[in-house]
């Protein structure tokens, strides 16, 4: 038994139907097998994330994708496929904004930024119009951690393919 360092991301420079992926592991021998593990703090964000009556979700900045959703975060009617990767997932002339949102959570931790006005791909081929507001998690390991509330837009009908 080893313990591992892993980093990778969905290598998108390669169009086609192959999906390929870039990393690396590092074997470590820093941790200490008898330090605590942090079950107690995943069960306490379980539990959060659980009891949370607006969609959240947490984004990996860096490689830009959702690693953790809310049990809410299905009622938005947005598709979140296996890859959760943003920029297959939110319309292109709004991922700038959203990263600049990203970045500006991340230089200040633990302070709400935003909202930012997205479109989310839907399961059916449209777009759903939300507010996303975030908020940089303080991690030492990975400071590029993003929770974000994601609220739907109601002003008007999903928007759907074809629509402008």
């Amino acid at each position: 038994v080893h313990a591992l360092r892993l980093a990778g991301r969905r290598d998108v420079t390669v169009p086609g139907p192959d999906i390929w992926l870039r990393g690396v592991t590092m074997r470590i021998t820093d941790v200490d097998p008898a330090e605590p593990t942090d079950e107690g703090a995943t069960a306490y964000l379980d539990a959060a994330l659980l009891l949370a009556r607006d969609p959240l979700c947490a984004v990996d900045a860096q490689y830009e994708h959702i690693y953790l959703t809310s049990t809410r975060f299905t009622e938005l009617g947005v598709a979140l496929p296996a890859h959760r990767y943003l920029p297959d997932m939110c319309h292109s002339s709004d991922l700038t904004a959203l990263r600049v949102m990203l970045k500006q959570a991340i230089a200040v931790p633990n302070v709400a930024v935003g909202p930012v006005r997205v479109r989310l791909a839907t399961a059916g081929g449209g777009w759903k119009q939300v507010d996303m507001t975030g908020s940089g998690i303080p991690l030492v390991d990975a400071p590029h951690n993003v929770l974000c509330r994601v609220t739907a837009v109601e002003e008007g009908p999903t928007v759907g393919q074809g629509a402008s």
